[in-house]
């Protein structure tokens, strides 16, 4: 675990959760991507973010809370997952977190890097509030997700049919979010994604030893 060198793409509600568990299981090498600053919106369910962090970069708060729980080390960017791919490269990484909303950027990161790392990939949590619904599968095998489908039509037009694993929710997301049209989610559905994603990092980790 500890000699794993891992990309997070995305340190919101998902990102967060999957940074926080890695450091706790001794994961020390590390590379911290995202162009965000934490907002008020952010509090009900982003582990990171706290009334005093409101405005700071997501990668700063980031890096303190990785140094007040562990010995990793992490590098940090704050550019779009998709402007730092030949540093991302440079990194070598075993494995690539993608915890983003953006389906260009996803799908350019994967194209990039399927066969170089381990991809795992964050399809939509946002209105959703059933943690046990949350699970993995191959990204060919999703459902009830508008972003997985997405992904896999746009990933199918680079010949990338199968072979990547992504952690999705089975529940059909609701149409409003209490009464109103925003994106949301309880936070035990980040959380569960952002688990997950640890966990199938770790069996990875464990798996090529």
């Amino acid at each position: 675990m500890r000699k794993s060198r891992v990309v997070i793409c995305g340190l919101g509600g998902v990102g967060g959760f999957a940074l926080e568990a890695l450091a706790r299981l001794g994961v020390e090498n590390l590379f911290l991507i995202d162009d965000d600053k934490f907002e008020l919106s952010n509090l009900n369910r982003q582990i990171l973010a706290e009334f005093a962090n409101i405005g700071l970069l997501k990668v700063d708060v980031a890096l303190k809370r990785l140094k007040a729980i562990s010995d990793s080390s992490a590098l940090v960017s704050q550019k779009k997952a998709q402007e730092v791919i030949f540093e991302i490269e440079n990194f070598k990484p075993d494995i690539i977190i993608d915890a983003i909303d953006d389906l260009d950027a996803k799908a350019l990161l994967i194209k990039h890097f399927y066969n170089k790392a381990y991809i795992v990939v964050s399809a939509g949590a946002g209105n959703r509030v059933d943690p046990t619904l949350v699970t993995y599968a191959d990204l060919s095998k999703t459902s009830n997700c508008s972003l997985a489908r997405a992904l896999r039509k746009r990933l199918r037009s680079f010949g990338i049919i199968s072979g990547i694993e992504v952690v999705f929710s089975k529940e059909v997301p609701k149409k409003e979010f209490n009464n109103t049209k925003s994106i949301g989610s309880a936070v035990f559905v980040p959380m569960a994604f952002g688990s997950i994603i640890s966990y199938l990092c770790c069996k990875y980790i464990c798996n090529k030893l």
